[in-house]
């Protein structure tokens, strides 16, 4: 004998987990359209086209896949030890805090570079 309800609870799980897969995946920041902006606004004037500072240029995906003079930036899935993050988010004062003139990276921007890097750092 099957249980009545047995299709519906099927259905269900089905339709759940489809939904958080997608929310899952909205959620995920797009290195086009939410990371590259940002490395363009903060860090181009020191790791752009005409600068780059300890080797490293921030100004394409090649660019930040490659890193620089002390190699690379991010630890794909792992933010704790990604030199990127983990410089972002140094104290004000923090001789190794990036960017190292400017604004600080704002709270927003922090979280998607920590989000992004945390999803695998991808590419699009």
């Amino acid at each position: 004998m099957s249980h009545p309800h047995r299709p519906a609870a099927v259905m269900f799980a089905v339709v759940a987990l489809f939904l958080v897969t997608e929310t899952t995946a909205a959620d995920v920041p797009n290195f086009s359209t939410d990371i590259a902006p940002m490395l363009a606004t903060k860090c181009s004037k020191c790791h752009g086209a005409t600068r780059q500072k300890n080797d490293l240029r921030l100004d394409s995906a090649e660019a930040v896949q490659k890193g620089g003079k002390n190699g690379p930036i991010f630890v794909a899935g792992k933010p704790d030890q990604s030199p990127m993050w983990v410089r972002a988010t140094k104290p004000p004062g923090d001789a190794d805090r990036m960017p190292a003139e400017g604004q600080m990276l704002t709270k927003k921007q922090t979280d998607l570079l920590k989000a992004w890097i945390a999803a695998g750092a991808k590419f699009d």
